[in-house]
């Protein structure tokens, strides 16, 4: 679709470069809005987002559907500290069940809140007046201060993108209405040319 980010991998085991997409703009305190749709083709899928992402040391958020693999219907958080992959792991203690079901093939808003090493996740359905919070959590090791917006992605996942909006405070996300007279920022325009 036009205007939609969709990541689709036909290959690869998602321990490559090339499964990780990163944008050029980096921030420190922000506020986050995207658009998420889960495909079930061909069966369903997560969401990797990545944030304050330099390379493949990163936050990791990780979305998984109701009828996913694995953990259904939460929310878990990840770090990775560079190219060492024993590097990459959960914050067990901050998973987090999703308050509501989250369906393949149907569209959702996500915020997410980050100010120093605090972070609060927010989600809705589309067409949903307000946001329910779905976790919060610190990093108690305080690693990655400043990043960009990223994807994971690998031959098991496919899913779809729009709407990011990225604030420069977590003050300026609305959790109660759609954004309006706010300038989106284009995932074109985020990511690495």
């Amino acid at each position: 679709s036009k205007g939609v980010l969709e990541i689709n991998r036909k290959e690869g085991d998602g321990n490559g470069a090339e499964d990780f997409g990163y944008g050029v703009i980096e921030f420190e305190d922000f506020g986050l809005q995207l658009d998420f749709n889960l495909s079930d083709d061909p069966f369903p899928s997560k969401m990797e987002l990545l944030f304050r992402a330099k390379d493949l040391a990163f936050y990791q958020l990780i979305i998984t559907p109701v009828d996913g693999a694995g953990r259904p219907n939460t929310a878990r958080w990840y770090k990775r500290e560079g190219d060492d992959r024993g590097t990459w792991n959960e914050y067990i203690d901050f998973r987090a069940e999703i308050p509501f079901p989250i369906q393949t093939k149907t569209w959702y808003t996500l915020a997410l809140l980050g100010k120093g090493f605090d972070f609060q996740l927010y989600m809705k359905k589309q067409g949903e007046l307000e946001f329910q919070k779905v976790s919060e959590w610190s990093d108690p090791k305080k690693l990655h201060q400043k990043g960009t917006l990223g994807f994971h992605t690998n031959q098991l996942q496919h899913y779809f993108i729009d709407n990011v909006f990225v604030y420069s405070s977590p003050g300026e996300v609305n959790l109660a209405v759609e954004p309006q007279g706010k300038l989106a920022v284009i995932w074109g325009s985020l990511k690495r040319q």
